[in-house]
This record gives structure tokens, sequence and C-alpha cells, in this order.
């Protein structure tokens, strides 16, 4: 990479930047300090009244941002012509939507809107033309029910080995797609599952019943033993199908009772436990991205 930096440069002003690997190792070491302190403004690490040493002390601050603006993964002029243009080999469906795209940016440049509705209301408008390409696993075709959220965990899982347990919410979570995964991968998974993605044969207990025993469950188990859906109450229902656990062994966990202005204890299927310890994995990736992304 401290290559490509240096060409890049001598590309712009004629002259080489020359950036060492040690030095790039210090840029990275200096940059994930940046994001940790959480400041408003990264050019704060080198103001007086805010100046942090652990930043300022290792690299200057023009030094900084020279480096950044010029990180290069890929040498540009070693790509061929036909290398460049090679996504334009790609299939294209004859059916195209063109929409635009927020880009989330909180600098100061003449080209930044504001769009209200979008998920980004503030940053840099982008035109986006795609098609509805159905995402396909390159192992295993999915089956013809399976719907776009099924065809992304089975295309996500083509790299896996071993023998895992995938753990997903209840956007993901279907029938076809966790018979597929244990029958052609020997894949285990437990999600949560939407009442509309329950096969209607399958009659739980009523809501009103189950209601009155907080931590009660009911379990329906498939014919060949391999998948189970669970009916869960706290304060409200919750279902769950697996492959991989089902109810037992039951455990206890503690949980606020408004009746009764206090914690208790509550029974918990094996599974809802399971499900509750190993789902947080990209919620917490987003909240470290959301804290510690690099500043301007």
């Amino acid at each position: 990479m401290s290559q490509f930096k240096n060409y890049r440069n001598v590309s712009k002003s004629g002259k080489s930047l020359n950036c060492t690997v040690e030095e790039m190792h210090k840029f990275w070491e200096v940059s994930i300090v940046a994001a940790l302190i959480g400041i408003p403004r990264l050019r704060m690490c080198w103001e007086r009244k805010s100046r942090y040493p652990l930043v300022a002390d290792n690299v200057s601050r023009d030094r900084f941002y020279l480096l950044r603006n010029n990180i290069k993964l890929v040498y540009v002029n070693a790509v061929s012509e036909q290398e460049k243009k090679g996504y334009l080999e790609n299939h294209r469906s004859t059916e195209i939507s063109i929409d635009e795209q927020m880009i989330l940016f909180h600098g100061q440049v003449k080209m930044k809107q504001y769009v209200k509705g979008k998920p980004n209301p503030e940053g840099l408008k982008n035109f986006v033309m795609a098609n509805r390409k159905q995402i396909q696993s390159e192992k295993v075709p999915p089956p013809e029910k399976l719907d776009v959220e099924g065809r992304v965990v089975l295309k996500l899982s083509d790299t896996l080995t071993l023998k895992p347990t995938i753990y997903v919410n209840r956007y993901f979570t279907s029938v076809p797609l966790l018979t597929k995964l244990l029958r052609d991968r020997n894949i285990t998974a437990i999600g949560t599952i939407m009442l509309s993605h329950i096969p209607r044969s399958i009659q739980f207990e009523e809501d009103a019943t189950m209601r009155k025993t907080r931590g009660s469950h009911d379990q329906v188990v498939r014919n060949d033993g391999n998948l189970t859906i669970i009916k869960w109450f706290d304060n409200r229902a919750i279902y769950l199908a697996s492959t991989e656990s089902g109810v037992e062994p039951i455990l206890k966990c503690t949980q606020w009772s408004k009746k009764e202005k206090k914690y208790i204890e509550v029974p918990r299927p094996c599974v809802v436990k399971a499900y509750n310890t190993y789902m947080g994995g990209v919620d917490l990736l987003h909240r470290m991205v959301g804290k510690y992304g690099m500043r301007a």
C-alpha cells in the first residue's frame, strides 16, 4: 500500500511521498486511536487546546492528511483498459431501475444536499442504475419458494466450513431455508420467525392461555425430528424455528415484572438462550462503526 501511495502522489504532483511500510503502520495505529477518542473533528487532535499527544506526537497534521488523501490499494496504471471495463461484460437484465441514493456526509462541500424522507437525508446525492438480480449461491441451488432474504443467507454461507450454527432474525428465517442449510450443507440454524412463515397446519396454544403463566412455551417438532418451531410467551408471544436445539433444557432468566415491580425468575427454553447469546454480532458491529467512525 505504501508503494501505491507514492505512485499516486507522483502522478498528481510529480513528487514522491517517500512513504514506508513502517509509516503506514503508524498511520493506521494513529487512525484507530483518533477514532476511539470520539472527538467532533479530527483536526482537534493537533490544536493547542485539545491536543492529543498519542496522535500529535506520532504524526503531524499535514502529513496525516497527506497520507489519508493518497490511500490507494491498487496501482491504477497497472490495470489494463480491458480489466477496467470488465464490469460492462456482466449480464444485465432487461428490466432496469434508476433511483437516487444519499451518501451520508457532514462535511462542507457545495454539492451537499438535504433530501427529506431518505434514511440518510443529509449528504451527497448519487444516482444509481440497478436491476433486480437474484442473489444466487455458488454451491447449492436454492428452493423455488425461497425468498430473497433466504437467498442472501445461502450466499453468505458459501464460505463457511466445519459445522457452524447460523443465527438470523425473523426477516430471514423460513422453513425452506433451515431445511436447505441442514440437508445440503450440514449447517444448523436458529432464528425468530414471522407467524406468516409458519406452516398453517401448525397450531399453538392460544395467547390468552399462555399469558397466565409468564415463560410458558409450546413446541412442535417435524416428523423427521430435524426441525422444531417454538412459541415462548414472555411479555408477548415470540416464535423461533431451529434445527440446532429445542426447548430442553429449560433454564431460568431474570426479567423485570411491571406488575410486581421487581425482577422475577422466568422459565426460558434452551433455544431462546442460545439465540439471545449469539445473535448480537451484527448489532455490535453497527455500534462500533457508529461510535468509532473516522471524523473529517
